[in-house]
């Protein structure tokens, strides 16, 4: 009875090993893989304000502010499995995000972290 209740302890610890790996990547700004999958096809969501938003955005980029960007994602019809790069100002909104939609299922978010990070040098910022 005891090394089956050890595997079990072994296979739930590794369970919550991988989710938190998983929540430590989330929290990772990739700039540089960010810029890779724009350049092939990502989709690109600013989960920034509307004011913010207003002020300059990705000329590319979809508006989602990151209280909404779960229901505002389902209507837009973006799959599960689609590359998706998400920016704010600093990181912090677009980390939450992607833990968010990580936990509904998405299983290729990039946090690029803030607009001055990704933006074309052609769009003031």
């Amino acid at each position: 009875m005891l090394p089956h209740k050890l595997s079990s302890l072994l296979l739930v610890a590794t369970m919550l090993g991988s989710l938190l790996s998983l929540s430590i990547h989330a929290q990772e700004i990739d700039t540089a893989s960010a810029k890779k999958a724009i350049e092939t096809g990502a989709v690109i969501i600013d989960v920034r304000t509307d004011w913010e938003w207003s002020a300059g955005h990705h000329p590319d980029a979809l508006h989602m502010q990151n209280t909404q960007l779960l229901e505002k994602i389902n209507e837009a019809g973006i799959s599960k499995d689609q590359t998706i790069v998400l920016y704010c100002r600093s990181g912090k909104r677009a980390k939450q995000s992607t833990l968010d939609l990580q936990a509904a299922g998405y299983t290729n978010v990039i946090n690029a972290g803030g607009f001055k990070d990704i933006a074309p040098k052609s769009v003031s910022q």
